[in-house]
């Protein structure tokens, strides 16, 4: 079972959907330090990233939150552009003052596209990694919670109201449980085959592997 097939038994983190969900990567980083360089120094950061379950329409939401933030942005560049110049050429000719009216005008839209772009979910405030543990926070719950409790909650829900079929979850058990028994049969024959070659000392008592060694390495009766 892949990871998109687990992903598909949960729901959404951010709005509860269990239509068309898709594992979206999220990471979260901490500064560690500085180092040195020859230029100066540089921070260093560790960082975490985990895969939880969105679903098709807030990765959209959040691809378009993304998109009218930099278009904003850089909106924002060119009328800081306009402004400067601007107010230099109204400075010296005042009929260039139309170049300032330009300036406001993008740096208004600018700042709705900002104001506009944060009435979308953010995804920082329904998941985040904590030192490597990831953590979900959906709507109606008060507090982070791991995952794996979440999952699990959300996985048994799902299969006592008949929108998950059990079997490849317990298909996976089966086999997980199978896979367990051929080992510990393996260590059981490995231990009896190991038990074979070892023999006791015939003249202080020493246990010693044969195969592995020749002398006694407490009294150095040698073995033939």
């Amino acid at each position: 079972m892949s990871k998109k097939d687990v992903v598909k038994m949960l729901k959404c983190v951010m709005c509860g959907s269990i239509e068309d969900l898709k594992p979206f990567t999220h990471s979260s980083k901490m500064s560690v330090g500085h180092k040195r360089t020859s230029s100066g120094s540089t921070t260093q950061y560790v960082s975490w990233g985990y895969e939880f379950p969105v679903c098709n329409l807030c990765l959209r939401k959040d691809k378009i939150k993304n998109g009218i933030l930099i278009i904003s942005g850089i909106t924002f560049f060119i009328a800081l552009c306009f402004l400067i110049y601007g107010g230099l050429m109204t400075f010296f000719t005042p009929s260039q003052a139309y170049l300032l009216i330009i300036g406001i005008t993008l740096a208004v839209i600018s700042i709705l596209g900002v104001i506009v772009g944060f009435t979308f979910p953010n995804p920082k405030k329904y998941m985040d990694v904590f030192f490597g543990e990831p953590k979900v926070k959906p709507k109606k719950l008060g507090d982070w919670v791991p995952f794996s409790i979440w999952a699990e909650k959300v996985l048994k829900e799902r299969i006592i109201q008949g929108t998950v079929d059990p079997t490849p979850l317990i298909k996976k058990a089966e086999e997980a449980l199978n896979s367990k028994k051929e080992q510990q049969i393996r260590k059981r024959d490995e231990t009896i085959e190991m038990k074979k070659k070892i023999t006791s000392c015939p003249k202080c008592g020493n246990l010693v592997n044969r195969s592995e060694k020749q002398i006694c390495e407490v009294c150095g009766n040698e073995f033939k």
